[in-house]
């Protein structure tokens, strides 16, 4: 109704005309009724083509990745965000490490070791049952084996709780893990005296009278490594024996005695030098009292 006031001249009715939107026409004459339907149109038309002009302009020209504005006819992609390029080095290709082989269950040690059968052995200063014992190998004792005889019937070890000390152990009462082979040949040791002691029975001679001379039972023992002759001598404040030479045809100790005499009361030494095969010596002493 607004706008046939606005924009209508008033005009005769016609009450025989109807529009189809529902309005009356009586009122409006046939002039009315034609600038009417022009309005109604132009009301109509005026936003459908807005919409349609808008819909059939051309997009805006957008960047391409070269920097220049898309033609409406190329298919503008989508860009793609180009990272800064970092400081972070490329990795180069490492080998893998080798493994180191495991050593197997079956092969043998590099220094072959050497155990008991399963008892205490007697441990000797050279390859046989002639030389003297220089210790005991315990059954749950092991050591390397530093040499052998060329029977392969006597190995040399370094005895497990005397260092620096080497001995000979039988091959039948040991077992050898690793290469018996590889093992080097070891030449017999020099046979040495080991071992001098002496003592004089009684240590002590109480006498009532002072009566001399009297005597003292000396005895000393030579042990020796094994077979050797052994060169000896005697040296006490009495004076001094000639050497003498022993024979030992197997290692071991043994032992000797002499009347030793005295004169005068006093302490007496009595002393056992040995000087062939080695130099080594055994003393001891002894009093006699006199009131």
């Amino acid at each position: 109704m607004l706008i046939h006031r606005l924009f209508l001249k008033p005009w005769k009715a016609d009450p025989n005309i109807r529009f189809a939107s529902g309005f009356e026409a009586a009122a409006l004459g046939r002039e009315g009724l034609v600038m009417y339907k022009r309005i109604i149109t132009a009301f109509i038309l005026v936003p459908l083509m807005i919409i349609i002009t808008g819909c059939a302009s051309p997009t805006e020209p957008q960047e391409t990745a070269m920097g220049g504005a898309a033609s409406p006819d190329e298919e503008v992609l989508p860009t793609s965000t180009i990272a800064e390029p970092t400081n972070t080095p490329t990795p180069t290709d490492v080998p893998a490490p080798t493994p180191s082989p495991l050593p197997s269950a079956t092969s043998p040690p590099s220094t072959p070791m050497l155990s008991s059968l399963g008892a205490d052995l007697l441990c000797r200063f050279g390859p046989g049952e002639e030389y003297a014992q220089s210790g005991t190998f315990l059954m749950d004792d092991t050591a390397p084996v530093m040499g052998r005889d060329e029977d392969q019937a006597w190995f040399v070890v370094e005895h497990p709780r005397m260092p620096g000390r080497y001995c000979w152990l039988a091959a039948d009462d040991t077992r050898v893990d690793g290469d018996i082979k590889a093992i080097p040949v070891s030449p017999p040791p020099e046979n040495i005296v080991i071992g001098v002691s002496a003592r004089l029975e009684p240590p002590v001679i109480k006498l009532s009278n002072c009566s001399f001379p009297v005597t003292f039972d000396a005895f000393f023992t030579i042990e020796v490594s094994g077979p050797v002759s052994v060169t000896y001598r005697k040296v006490s404040n009495e004076g001094t024996s000639g050497w003498k030479t022993k024979s030992f045809s197997t290692g071991g100790a043994k032992s000797f005695s002499e009347i030793f005499e005295v004169d005068s009361p006093g302490t007496y030494f009595y002393r056992v030098e040995v000087s062939s095969p080695n130099v080594i010596q055994g003393e001891t002493s002894g009093q006699v009292m006199c009131p």
